[in-house]
């Protein structure tokens, strides 16, 4: 393990070499860019005739003879004026004014006419304006014009174009086949196009795109002289630029090591001078602002000062963005990156005092003060001591609309709320006083009779009336027995404890097996039962078991609280999304009571309590039927009494 000070002095040593790296890369870059006339594709290509940069030269000088023949056509052609006025677009902004003036005017007189009768219209008003912008147009065709000319001559171009207007070529004895014999070619007529490039897709620019104008016919080659001077250059640049890439990339990589070491185990020791004292953002634009001033510096300068000025520029360069890198290392090292970007900083402060004010915006603009709202503001004041002080049947009353209205029917909801939850625990209370009082008396019952009948076994020798009170002792311990289950099942119900399993169930065929199995205590009672299936099977989802155990209650409850010789209809009806089972039967006791209070537990229909039943049945029937997402419903009719079961239908 390497000591502090060896590891700053290796970490140091590192820093220098990469200072100086640094500075290499940027000086080799710098001689590349201004020394070399070929761009870094002469790297991969070895072929100049096959190259991208020759292609991008070709499409350059075919757009120029495009230009050539569908502008400019002649010297002539210009000097008469007819490229003058051949797009509105191109006239200045104040002719523009006026030709839209111009045309608005002549198209309410002669709504037929097309754009190039209404410029020729506009022309010959010959206005100064107008004088002034042909001689103008004129004149800078005529140089355009003249410096394709010399920019194809410069570069070696042999062309032939024709079209219905114009006829030119600096090589009148070619042919086509003089062209396309040639090294480097391009023709275009009316057969197609072809080139000396194994793939070529020139772009064409806007209206001089030769595909406009398929009647017209283009033909260029460059001269074999230039073009070997050019494959020298290629070739000779080849043998300097392959070896520079090498070395620098092999540099870079060197760099890359170094940056990962300087990064490792980075201790504030190794380098002091490193401060963090600026903002990052500000260091990083300082920086930029100093790359390009030597950049543009050197471009000025490069010829006249050569490598006396790009050493030093590229020393400066690495070194600051040496420092720069180290700066960063410090930032992730101190974790607080963010806190020393000025951007960041300000762009936060900014984004939370926007939400603040746009948060708070709304309220403040409905608080602003009138006397409407004063007055509401009084009443609300008030309203809340007195709903406070226990009159929840106060309603605060508000004329201005906006946040006080809001405010107040706020408070009127919580009043609402208030009263709904003090009904509810005065029902809560009241039921649960009820249900005290009904356990009480249900178990008393069988329990005191237990207890009396076994008194009397203590006093009586008499075998036979000992066999009798047991009987009772045992009916009265299965009464007891099956209370005490019953209220299991009801918490547990109540609690949803009770795995559920949804499935796909058929409900007539559910009910036909349940039915059967309750056929001998349907027989053994005076009651007519009348069952009313589908023609076919219908399907729902719900649990099997938990089915069978609706059904058993519902109809044990028919056979405890039914008229005697009275009929049962049991249904099988539907709607859009649900299979309804009903149950009808008529009471042998009165019903005076809401439906939905026989769901609550021991409610019975018999208040006078002096049947078996427990109470519990359809409290647990509603929760059962509640766990598999059914509709349990009671409809009261005199004394009909009618239990609704819907289930949702099974997907076909």
């Amino acid at each position: 393990m390497l000591d502090t000070k060896s590891k700053s002095i290796y970490k140091r040593i590192i820093y220098t070499l990469s200072i100086i790296i640094i500075a290499g890369l940027v000086s080799s870059l710098f001689f590349l860019a201004n020394k070399m006339t070929n761009s870094m594709e002469i790297v991969v290509q070895k072929d100049y005739y096959q190259s991208f940069q020759l292609k991008e030269e070709t499409t350059s000088n075919i757009y120029r003879l495009a230009e050539i023949l569908n502008v400019y056509k002649s010297e002539d052609n210009i000097l008469e004026g007819n490229t003058v006025f051949t797009d509105e677009y191109e006239l200045p902004w104040n002719l523009r004014s006026d030709y839209e003036d111009f045309e608005s005017d002549y198209m309410d007189n002669k709504p037929e006419a097309d754009d190039s009768e209404i410029m020729n219209a506009f022309v010959k008003t010959d206005t100064d304006e107008i004088r002034e912008y042909e001689a103008e147009k004129i004149n800078r065709d005529l140089r355009r014009y003249k410096e394709i000319l010399t920019l194809l001559e410069q570069k070696g171009i042999q062309y032939y174009i024709e079209c219905e207007e114009v006829k030119m070529t600096n090589v009148p004895k070619y042919k086509k086949e003089d062209f396309t014999s040639r090294k480097v070619f391009y023709t275009f007529d009316s057969k197609g196009s072809s080139s000396s490039f194994d793939e070529f897709e020139p772009y064409f620019h806007s209206i001089y795109a030769l595909e406009h104008f398929p009647q017209d016919t283009l033909y260029m080659c460059y001269d074999d002289a230039i073009l070997e001077n050019q494959v020298k250059l290629w070739q000779s640049e080849q043998g300097i630029y392959k070896p520079s890439i090498i070395v620098m990339f092999s540099l870079a990589f060197g760099l890359l090591i170094g940056f990962i070491y300087l990064a490792h185990d980075y201790s504030d020791e190794y380098f002091p001078w490193i401060k963090n004292s600026l903002y990052f953002d500000l260091r990083v634009l300082i920086y930029l602002c100093l790359v390009v001033s030597l950049i543009s510096i050197g471009a000025e300068s490069y010829r006249m000062l050569g490598l006396y000025f790009v050493i030093p520029a590229s020393l400066i360069v690495s070194l600051v963005t040496m420092n720069l890198y180290l700066s960063i290392i410090k930032h992730v090292h101190d974790r607080n990156f963010l806190k020393k970007h000025l951007t960041i900083q300000l762009l936060l402060k900014l984004f939370g005092f926007l939400m603040l004010t746009l948060s708070k915006l709304p309220t403040i603009i409905r608080m602003t003060p009138t006397p409407h709202k004063a007055r509401d503001l009084k009443r609300i004041i008030s309203g809340v001591k007195n709903i406070k002080d226990g009159d929840l049947e106060h309603i605060i009353k508000t004329d201005s609309k906006g946040l006080y209205r809001t405010l107040a029917n706020d408070i009127n909801s919580i009043t609402d709320g208030l009263k709904a939850a003090v009904g509810n625990e005065l029902k809560s209370d009241r039921m649960r006083t009820e249900l005290i009082s009904n356990v009480s008396h249900d178990i008393r019952t069988p329990l005191t009779s237990i207890i009396t009948y076994v008194d009397l076994m203590k006093r009586t020798e008499n075998e036979d009336e000992k066999i009798k009170y047991l009987e009772i002792i045992d009916q009265k311990s299965q009464r007891l027995k099956n209370l005490t289950d019953d209220l299991f099942e009801a918490s547990k119900v109540n609690s949803g404890n009770i795995p559920v399993q949804l499935e796909t169930i058929d409900l007539q065929a559910l009910l036909t097996q349940c039915l059967g199995e309750l056929n001998e205590k349907m027989e053994d009672t005076s009651l007519d039962f009348s069952i009313n299936y589908y023609q076919h099977h219908r399907f729902v989802l719900a649990d099997g078991s938990l089915m069978f155990r609706i059904i058993e209650n519902l109809m044990s409850n028919i056979f405890k609280y039914s008229l005697e010789n009275s009929r049962v209809y049991i249904n099988i009806e539907e709607d859009e999304s649900h299979l309804i089972l009903v149950f009808k039967n008529i009471s042998a006791y009165p019903l005076n009571m809401n439906p939905d209070e026989l769901f609550e537990r021991f409610k019975r229909g018999d208040e006078s309590r002096t049947t078996e039943g427990s109470g519990l049945g359809l409290s647990i029937t509603e929760n059962l039927i509640k766990l598999q997402r059914g509709i349990p419903e009671i409809q009261i009719d005199g004394d009909l009494f009618k239990f609704i079961v819907k289930l949702r239908k099974a997907e076909d």
